[in-house]
Parts: structure tokens; sequence; C-alpha cells
């Protein structure tokens, strides 16, 4: 029998085929059994977001079953609230969510709304969150919705050039050295405060 959370290539859930076992709907993100993500609705194809993509999510976050942060509803509870109900833009690995909320993002899909309850250690620690109510060593649970996202590649794997991608290409054959290509550009230079257009 397989373990909770061991994602396959069925949409991310786990299967016991032949055994009279339903498909979990639960995934182990740190394969340790601290963190376990709670699938409401699956995503759809197969691809996950990756380090650096700037993700379009829907959150809410709760201690004790009140919201100390969503994109929802604005409550007085809920100053960083959206109240138009927009999803927020994240940049996944800048450490602006914590991590039980950044580890989790990277097992899902397209469209997957998911629920995950996050422990001290992978929220917000012993300091806690204060000006929102959280507590030093509190748990804290989050209802995870991930819209979309644009993908940012770090060509050089050492965050000196990323490159997001705008629109994907029809194909997936890439120029490789040597090969006369076509494209158009526009860059920006940054100088202070200043940013020129140049193409």
């Amino acid at each position: 029998m397989s373990s909770v959370g061991e994602e396959s290539d069925h949409d991310g859930f786990e299967t016991n085929v032949g055994k009279g076992m339903e498909m979990s709907n639960e995934v182990d993100v740190l394969k340790d059994g601290s963190l376990i993500k709670k699938i409401i609705t699956p995503g759809s194809g197969w691809e996950k977001p990756k380090q650096h993509y700037e993700l379009s999510l829907h959150l809410t976050g709760k201690h004790n079953d009140i919201p100390f942060d969503t994109t929802t509803t604005a409550t007085p509870d809920t100053t960083t609230a959206t109240p138009d109900n927009k999803p927020r833009t994240y940049t996944l690995g800048a450490k602006t969510l914590c991590k039980g909320v950044e580890e989790t993002l990277k097992t899902m899909k397209k469209g997957e709304h998911a629920r995950v309850v996050i422990p001290p250690q992978h929220a917000f620690g012993e300091a806690g969150w204060a000006e929102k109510g959280v507590p030093g060593g509190a748990s804290v649970e989050y209802e995870l919705e991930l819209v979309s996202w644009m993908k940012v590649e770090d060509v050089r794997k050492d965050g000196g050039i990323l490159v997001k991608t705008i629109r994907d290409g029809p194909e997936y054959v890439k120029p490789r050295d040597g090969d006369a290509v076509f494209l158009r550009y526009r860059g920006t230079v940054e100088e202070g405060d200043v940013t020129r257009a140049f193409a």
C-alpha cells in the first residue's frame, strides 16, 4: 500500500488500484508527515510551478478559525485583504509567504484548490505575526487556489539572468548555438530612479 501523499501521474492523487481503496486527496508535501495538503478541487495538466515563477492566487490564512489574511473578504481582522476578490501575485521563492505556503504551492497545478494546516516551524515560528493576531508557536490554516502563473527561468542558475515567458511558442524546439534567429525585442535600463526603454 502506498503512503499518504505519494503523488503519481494521476493528477496528483495517490491510488491503490485493486485494493478496494478510493483515491486519496491528501499529499504529504515535505514527505515527513509535518505538512499535509488536502485537495479540494484538482488542478489541470501536469505542470507545477518552480522557483522564480510569478503566481496568481487566492488565499485565506486563519488562526483559530479567524481570518488574518485573505484575498476574498475585507474585514477588520484582515487588513491585507483584497475586497474586490482579485487574486494576488507572488514570486515563488521570494519569501513573502511563509515556508509552509511556498512548499505547498510547489505541489499544486493550475486551477487547484487546496487546504493545508501549517505547524509553527513552517509558519511564523516562535515570533508569530503579532500585528495579524497570530501568536508565537501557533499553527495556522491556509486555503489556496492557484489561478495561473508566468514562467520565469533562471538561465544561469545563479539568479543573474531571469527569463519570463509572456506567451508560449507553438513548438518545443529551441535554437542551438550557431542557429540564425529572427526576433523582436524591447528592453529597459534602470538608472537610479529613471527607467529608460530601448528597442
